[in-house]
C-alpha cells in the first residue's frame, strides 16, 4: 500500500463538495428574541400552589391556555415546592397543552418539583405549539414505573427467575404493569449486585412471557427465551419495567421553535424528551438522571432524547443523560413502504407518516441493500386502502411497473440539520446515539459505559426508523467502554462508531449509500471489538483518531478500524495503542473496497503495544 501526502487536497475536495458547510447547519431558533415586552405572572396568584396533594394540572392548563396570553410573550413563574400531577389513566399526558404561543414556564431550579402520580401516562405534552419554553424545574414519578428486586433462583431448564421485590418499589400486582395477562411488552433488566450499573455480559433486555405471584413480594418471572438467563446469578438485581408509554416526561408534537433548558428528569414511563413532526427544537442543560437520594437504578424507561419525523433536527447541547433503559439520543424518520410502481415516475405507498409535495425522498431496497434514486415529490394524492399516490421528479430505472416492495425514506422529515454538542451520556442500557439523518454535527460529546454501541450512523436493520445519512461532521468526541451487554460486541461490525448501510439481514450493502462524512480528533477507549466500522460508504475522511485497548482480553478478534465496501476513504494521523492479544490489525480493508489509493488511502498511522498485531491488512486483490 502506498502512503502519500494528499490530506490537504482531500480537505479541499470536501470543502468544494459542500460537506462541511452542509454539516455546519446551526439551529438558531433558541437565540431568537421577541421585541415585545414580556408579561410575568406568578403561578400562585392563579391557584398553582406547591406542597399540597391537589392536582395542579387543571389550573396549570387553564393558566397556560388563557387566550389573552397568546398575544404577547408571557413568563409564568412557579416557586419552589412539590406540584402534584394526577391525570387520568387514558390521558396521553398529565398536562396536555395545545396551540400555545410565546409562553415560558419557569421554575426556581430543581426544587420546583413536578411529581406525576400516575405511572401509566406522560407528564407534559405540547401539541401545535410555537415558541414555548420550559425552564428550571424537575419532573419525577411517584410511584415509579418499574419494580426492583433481588434474584433468588435461576432455573435454566424451565427458563424462569424467582425474585423478591423490594418494598421501596411498586409490586407487579399494580394495575399499570398489566401482569394479570400474558403480554409481549413485558421485559426486565439485570443490574450488578455490587456495581452501580447493568450487569456486564448478560442480555440487556430480558423478554418476559408472564409473571406469577408466589407470595406478597416473591414473583416468578417466566422468560420468553431461556438463553436470556445466561450469566444471571442469585443476588443479581432485577428490574421489571411497566409497559411502554408513548410520549414521556416531555413531548413535542408538530411544534415550532420550542425549547427546554435547565430541566431535570428523574423518571418517565417512556422517553425523557420526545419530538414528532417538529422543527427548531432546542434542548440545553437537560439532566436525565436517577434521584441520588433513592435506591433507584434507573432514570427513564426508554430513550433520553427521541426525535422522529422532525422537519429539522434538534439542537441538543450541554446535557447530561444517564441510567436510561434505552438509547441516549435517537434521530430518524419512519420509512414508507412502496406497494406498486405505476410508471417510471409514479408509485403508491402505504400511508405511515407525513409526506408533502416538494419533500426530498430516497428509494431503497432494504432486502438487497440497493439504493435506487434520490428525488422529490412533485405531486401527492390520497389513494384507496390507506395509501398515497406519488409522482416523482426523476424516473425510477431498472424496475418494471407492477407490485413491488421498496422503502421510501423522507429526507425532509427525518431530523436533518441536527446539532449534538457538549453532551455527557453514561451508564445506560443500549446505544449512545442513533443517527439516521443528514447535515448534522456531533461534537465534543462524552459517552461512557454504554451497553450497546456508541455512535451509530446509517440505516436500520432492526429499528427504530430508517434513513441514509450524508454530510455529517463527527469531531472531538470521547467514547469509553462500549458493548458491555451480551449481544452488542459479537458482530464483526460492532464498533464504538459504526457508519454503514446494511441489508435487512445485517449484511453490508452493495450500494455505497452513506457518503460525505468527516471524523476528526475522536478518542476511543476499550471499544466493543472495532473502534470504527465503515461499511458501504464513500467520501469519508478520518483524521486524528486515537484508539486505546487497555484490556488484555476482548470480546472477539477484531481490527481497530474496519472498512468494507468503501470508496474514497481517506485516513491520516491514526494512533492505535493496544494491550489486547485479540487485535488483529490497526486497519482492515475488505476485498470489496474500491481498488488503489482512490479506494482507501492511509497517510499516517502508528501502532504500539500489541506485538503480533499487523499495521494494515488489505484483502483487496493486487
Amino acid at each position: 500500500m502506498k502512503y502519500s501526502a494528499c490530506h490537504s487536497l482531500f480537505i479541499a475536495v470536501f470543502l468544494l463538495a459542500g460537506i462541511l458547510p452542509c454539516a455546519a447547519h446551526e439551529n438558531t431558533a433558541a437565540e431568537e428574541r421577541s421585541p415585545l415586552p414580556v408579561l410575568t405572572i406568578q403561578g400562585r396568584d392563579h391557584g398553582i400552589v406547591p406542597d399540597t396533594d391537589e392536582d395542579m394540572g387543571p389550573p396549570l392548563r387553564r393558566l397556560l391556555s388563557t387566550p389573552e396570553y397568546q398575544e404577547v410573550p408571557v413568563t409564568i413563574v412557579l416557586e419552589k415546592g412539590l406540584y402534584c400531577l394526577h391525570g387520568a389513566v387514558k390521558d396521553f399526558a398529565a398536562v396536555r397543552l395545545e396551540n400555545l404561543k410565546h409562553i415560558t414556564l419557569a421554575g426556581a431550579g430543581k426544587e420546583t418539583f413536578f411529581v406525576v402520580r400516575n405511572p401509566s401516562i406522560g407528564a407534559f405534552a405540547l401539541i401545535n405549539c410555537e415558541k414555548v419554553s420550559f425552564q428550571n424545574f424537575s419532573i419525577d414519578y411517584n410511584p415509579v414505573p418499574y419494580a426492583v428486586g433481588t434474584v433468588l433462583l435461576v432455573e435454566h431448564q424451565s427458563g424462569f427467575l424467582d425474585v423478591a421485590l423490594s418494598p421501596q418499589f411498586p409490586q407487579l400486582s399494580e394495575p399499570w404493569f398489566g401482569t394479570t395477562r400474558k403480554a409481549t411488552d413485558q421485559w426486565g433488566m439485570i443490574f450488578d449486585a455490587q456495581k452501580d450499573s447493568l450487569m456486564e455480559g448478560v442480555s440487556d433486555r430480558i423478554h418476559v412471557q408472564y409473571v406469577k405471584q408466589l407470595s406478597h413480594s416473591a414473583w416468578r418471572i417466566q422468560l420468553s427465551d431461556k438463553s436470556d438467563l445466561q450469566g444471571i446469578r442469585p443476588g443479581s438485581r432485577y428490574l421489571h419495567l411497566a409497559p411502554y408509554v408513548q410520549g414521556g416526561a416531555l413531548f413535542y408534537g408538530s411544534c415550532s421553535d420550542c425549547s427546554a433548558q435547565d430541566l431535570t428528569i428523574y423518571a418517565s414511563p417512556g422517553i425523557g424528551i420526545g419530538s414528532f413532526n417538529s422543527s427548531g427544537l432546542s434542548l440545553s442543560k437537560i439532566h436525565v438522571e436517577r434521584k441520588v437520594t433513592s435506591a433507584r437504578p434507573l432514570s427513564t424507561n426508554a430513550e433520553a432524547v427521541h426525535s422522529q419525523d422532525d422537519r429539522d433536527g434538534p439542537l441538543v447541547e450541554n446535557c447530561r443523560l444517564m441510567h436510561m433503559a434505552g438509547d441516549g439520543i435517537v434521530i430518524y424518520g419512519m420509512p414508507h413502504t412502496i406497494t406498486s410502481l405505476l410508471s417510471p415516475t409514479e408509485l403508491r405507498v402505504l400511508r405511515n407518516s407525513a409526506l408533502r409535495q416538494g419533500d426530498s425522498v430516497q428509494l431503497f431496497d432494504a432486502q438487497r441493500g440497493e439504493h435506487f434514486v434520490e428525488t422529490q415529490i412533485l405531486e401527492l394524492q390520497p389513494a384507496p386502502c390507506d395509501e398515497d399516490r406519488i409522482t416523482l421528479s426523476h424516473e425510477l430505472k431498472g424496475i418494471r411497473p407492477g407490485p413491488i416492495t421498496l422503502d421510501l425514506y423522507n429526507q425532509s422529515r427525518n431530523g436533518s440539520g441536527f446539532v449534538l454538542r457538549n453532551n455527557h451520556i453514561e451508564n445506560h442500557r443500549r446505544h449512545g446515539m442513533i443517527i439516521r439523518a443528514s447535515q448534522g454535527i456531533i461534537e465534543n460529546n462524552e459517552l461512557r459505559d454504554f451497553g450497546g454501541l456508541g455512535i451509530l450512523i446509517g440505516n436500520s436493520t432492526s429499528g427504530p426508523g430508517a434513513g441514509l445519512p450524508c454530510c455529517l461532521s463527527v469531531r472531538n468526541n470521547l467514547l469509553v467502554n462500549g458493548g458491555r451487554s451480551r449481544w452488542y460486541a459479537v458482530s464483526r461490525n460492532s464498533a464504538s462508531i459504526q457508519i454503514g448501510c446494511f441489508t435487512a439481514g445485517g449484511k453490508t450493502a452493495p450500494t455505497r449509500a452513506i457518503h460525505d462524512v468527516v471524523l476528526e480528533n475522536n478518542d476511543i477507549i476499550n471499544p466493543p471489538g472495532a473502534a470504527l466500522y465503515l461499511g458501504a460508504v464513500r467520501n469519508v475522511l478520518v483524521q486524528g483518531l486515537q484508539v486505546d485497548y487497555t484490556q488484555t482480553e476482548g470480546s472477539r478478534n477484531s481490527s481497530a478500524i474496519m472498512v468494507e465496501n468503501g470508496d474514497n476513504v481517506k485516513m491520516s494521523h491514526i494512533r492505535v495503542n493496544s494491550a489486547s492479544r485479540q487485535l488483529e490489525a490497526a486497519v482492515s480493508i475488505g476485498e470489496d473496497c474500491a481498488q488503489g489509493d482512490a479506494g482507501v488511502l492511509i497517510e499516517e498511522i502508528q501502532l504500539s503495544g500489541a506485538v503480533d498485531t499487523q499495521l494494515v491488512v488489505d484483502k483487496r486483490l493486487p
